[in-house]
């Protein structure tokens, strides 16, 4: 009987498997379909009951409806030399959005430049002929004028620092020519900058602040409008990642898609179509990406060489009272050149030293010009060097900053125009630019293009950090700028 309790367990295991190998297949897809039948109905419960994702239809509808009417799909026709005929005619397409009442269409400059005839079909099928007002090649921005009958404005917003990454965005065109299309998609960033556009000449760099998304954008959207989940237009598709070495260009849709914001559309479209020309703000400021390294923001001030930055003096130590400030740069000790803190460290302890005479490469601000200093220290006195922070020049601006108490987003101001905006104004070498207008600024080509959107004789309000040699930790000043006109 005791034996017979002890198997009894295994018994029963071993009849539970038998049954389940002569009946268990279609037990169990018998099992599997009532469940899965079980979850169906109860999904279907859930959408017939729930509202959610039909308002979401809806609204997306609505914004179809509200955007659509605005939109227009741009043919261009270019002359060309031909051998033969003389001229061969080459067609390119586009997008773009009405502006005003007025007859004012919005696009892009690429997407009309040298064109000999330009039509705009409307959303009802209407052609028109239009002109091109004036174009900014530099923020890749073209007006074009149509005739102003029965036209519908896009709804437009002001408020770049309202758009957030995460937000839902709606990009509206012709890719591939299929016409009055849209895609959605969220702000995958802000505020970048790829070198695509350039100048004029093509010699100096454009002027980008990239709204970066994922809605699908390919060859055809390029002028259409990117809109918010109100409607209103926020920015134009311009460019995209094709995938190709990480290019930005007119390929086929990688997932990146770029577009010009609305803050920078507004002052040059309102500037061609009152002027036709545009005039961009100017700071009067040299600055430097933060992640770069010492040695590039020191070659914007006219030192190309090696040396060691000297980042922090200690008040009251021997490099203080010898002369030496914050920002000067250590080229050589006794004649012999110093280019890392190895080299000055094996000098300083060198027994055979009777005096400690420093070469030094300063910017002066006042006279705007550059020169060398020397400064002898008694060798007792510079063994204990006195500078908390002395930085090789191929380190990054960051790790100086960080050693002053400044770890944020910001650029830094390597050198000011004398009698510009910013001298004026009080901003000194070493400010490090914080926030434009409430906006923050996490590159030079972000300041660059923030500044030049703006007009000639209105002020940039400038939250800026700047180090005091007496407090580690440096103040946050606001300051108002007024512009003036960048030179072209």
């Amino acid at each position: 009987m005791r034996r017979i309790n002890s198997y009894g367990p295994s018994i029963i295991v071993l009849l539970t498997a038998a049954l389940l190998l002569l009946l268990g297949p279609e037990l169990a897809h018998r099992l599997t379909f009532q469940y899965t039948q079980a979850r169906i109905v109860q999904a279907q419960t859930r959408l017939s009951e729930s509202s959610l994702l039909e308002e979401l239809n809806a609204s997306f509808r609505d914004i179809a409806t509200l955007v659509e009417p605005s939109v227009v799909h741009i043919d261009a026709r270019h002359n060309l030399p031909g051998q033969r005929s003389g001229h061969i005619q080459e067609y390119a397409s586009g997008s773009g959005w009405i502006y005003d009442a007025k007859g004012h269409i919005v696009t892009n400059s690429h997407v009309v430049a040298d064109a000999t005839d330009i039509q705009v079909q409307l959303y009802d099928g209407n052609l028109l002929d239009a002109e091109i007002v004036g174009a900014d090649v530099s923020t890749d921005i073209a007006v074009l004028k149509v005739s102003p009958k029965n036209l519908h404005p896009a709804s437009r917003s002001l408020n770049s620092s309202s758009v957030q990454q995460g937000d839902m965005v709606f990009a509206f065109g012709s890719p591939f020519d299929f016409r009055f299309s849209m895609s959605a998609g969220v702000v995958s960033g802000k505020g970048r900058s790829v070198g695509l556009l350039r100048s004029d000449t093509g010699r100096a760099p454009g002027y980008e602040n990239f709204i970066q998304v994922d809605a699908a954008i390919n060859p055809g959207n390029s002028g259409g409008p990117l809109t918010d989940i109100n409607g209103r237009v926020i920015g134009m598709n311009t460019a995209i990642a094709t995938g190709r070495d990480g290019g930005f260009e007119e390929g086929q849709f990688a997932g990146i898609g770029l577009a010009i914001p609305m803050s920078m559309i507004y002052p040059v479209v309102e500037q061609i179509i009152s002027t036709g020309e545009v005039q961009k703000g100017f700071l009067g400021v040299n600055i430097v990406d933060l992640n770069q390294p010492v040695a590039d923001s020191l070659a914007s001030q006219g030192y190309r060489g090696r040396g060691l930055l000297l980042a922090i003096i200690e008040p009251d130590s021997a490099l203080d009272d010898g002369g030496m400030r914050t920002g000067d740069v250590l080229i050589a000790m006794n004649g012999e050149a110093v280019a890392d803190r190895r080299e000055l460290m094996l000098q300083l302890f060198d027994q055979k030293i009777e005096a400690v005479e420093f070469l030094v490469w300063r910017y002066d601000n006042k006279t705007n010009r550059s020169q060398r200093i020397r400064i002898i220290i008694d060798p007792d006195s510079a063994r204990s060097l006195g500078a908390s922070a002395v930085l090789e020049l191929d380190e990054p601006l960051s790790e100086v900053l960080e050693k002053r108490g400044f770890n944020g987003k910001g650029v830094r101001v390597s050198s000011v125009t004398e009698s510009g905006p910013a001298w004026e104004s009080g901003i000194l070498p070493g400010d490090i630019i914080i926030k434009v207008n409430q906006e923050t600024i996490g590159s030079v080509s972000q300041l660059r293009s923030t500044i030049s959107s703006m007009m000639p004789g209105t002020s940039a309000i400038l939250e800026i950090w700047r180090h005091d040699p007496s407090d580690a930790i440096g103040d946050t000043l606001t300051i108002s700028v007024p512009l003036s006109r960048l030179s072209p």
